[in-house]
């Protein structure tokens, strides 16, 4: 990653309040998110393949699927995919890799790693945000030990990977004239996509998957990623909970946990928001609990980068929670996750730190007995 990329990564962290790109506090680097991100891991490849990458193959014998796909229109970190609008967009998996060839022809497929080395062009998703591979045979793609697919925004130097995703025919989609809609799809960080049997796209045709990238996709998107919201408020409940027990030895009154304003303040205990200038507090609120799901969107839609924020600052919360146990230590004054070895990850956490979370605790429990009475 170049210095310029660090730049925008470290101006947007600050900007947003939130301490989620650079988490140096957190000292595990083996203790696994849940909420998966893009990432630059590579195809599993053979590397006895040779030029034979440089051949389509002709294989016939497997059942096809139309895959859909749209990017966002930068990279997760802000920065643009080329030096021309767009990426150049090609579609891979452990055997091999897909070049589009439009919205009526068949793609291309090219056995091995060396065709997606040798690859200059990106067929007819070069220089796009949207894609659509036809006659995609997933069998082709994939292998028993590595399943997974991946979309790749090709280059001559290096070539870009995204988070790889296993799909199959069964996202139920269905075309009704030009209207194609599937009742499930995909959704990470930098693109979406739906997996369609190919007689659904024969049905539709070049204008319903025109429909799908000029509509279709992009609402679904909004939508999935705000009702994941859903689990992601169960699971921050759960991380709050044990955080405070970890702490503090006690369990949070289950009232607590309703509070938005505990919840929110977690985050700031944790040191994962900026307690100094409190720009995100309000915006930690309504993702919490403190706007529906449906008030929520617009905000996935026009500010995504403040969900996905959120997301990455919810799982360090979760892996502070995962802690085995947890020490004292007056010689620092925030957190840290030790290895602890067998015994697991150890929280260690300054005074501040514990006298923070008693205060918010004793002033949750004084409230709830003022209501009371």
């Amino acid at each position: 990653m170049g210095f310029c990329r660090l730049a925008k990564l470290f101006a947007l962290a600050t900007a947003l309040g939130f301490y989620f790109l650079f988490p140096i506090h957190i000292v595990i680097p083996d203790v696994r998110a849940e909420v998966k991100v893009d990432n630059d891991v590579g195809v599993a490849t053979d590397g006895e393949t040779g030029q034979q990458g440089l051949v389509p193959s002709q294989d016939e014998s497997f059942s096809k699927v139309t895959i859909v796909v749209a990017l966002t229109p930068t990279q997760a970190d802000g920065s643009a995919w080329d030096v021309s609008a767009g990426a150049d967009i090609v579609l891979c998996g452990a055997k091999g890799c897909y070049v589009s060839e439009g919205f009526t022809k068949p793609a291309k497929f090219y056995e091995g790693s060396s065709g997606l080395r040798l690859l200059k062009k990106a067929g007819t998703c070069r220089d796009q945000l949207k894609c659509v591979f036809r006659g995609v045979q997933l069998e082709k793609l994939v292998s028993k030990d590595e399943p997974g697919l991946q979309i790749a925004d090709v280059d001559y130097v290096s070539h870009t990977y995204l988070e790889k995703f296993e799909a199959d025919a069964g996202f139920d989609c269905a075309a009704r004239k030009v209207v194609v809609t599937c009742n499930t799809g995909i959704h990470r960080r930098t693109f979406s996509l739906w997996v369609m049997k190919e007689e659904v796209a024969d049905k539709a045709g070049k204008a319903g998957l025109d429909y799908v990238l000029f509509k279709g996709l992009a609402s679904q998107r909004v939508e999935a990623l705000a009702d994941r919201l859903v689990d992601v408020r169960t699971q921050v409940k759960t991380s709050v909970g044990r955080f405070f027990n970890l702490v503090l030895g006690d369990d949070v009154p289950v009232g607590c946990l309703q509070k938005t304003e505990v919840l929110t303040e977690s985050f700031y205990l944790a040191g994962l928001a900026d307690a100094n200038q409190r720009r995100a507090e309000f915006l930690i609120k309504d993702f919490v609990g403190g706007k529906s799901l449906l008030e929520l969107r617009p905000i996935v839609q026009q500010n995504p980068q403040l969900y996905w924020a959120f997301l990455d600052i919810v799982q360090q919360l979760h892996q502070f929670s995962l802690a085995k146990k947890s020490q004292l230590d007056e010689a620092i004054t925030g957190l840290s996750l030790v290895d602890g070895g067998e015994e697991g990850p150890i929280l260690h956490y300054g005074w501040q730190v514990k006298s923070r979370a008693q205060a918010l605790l004793e002033s949750c429990v004084g409230a709830g007995r003022a209501d009371a009475e």
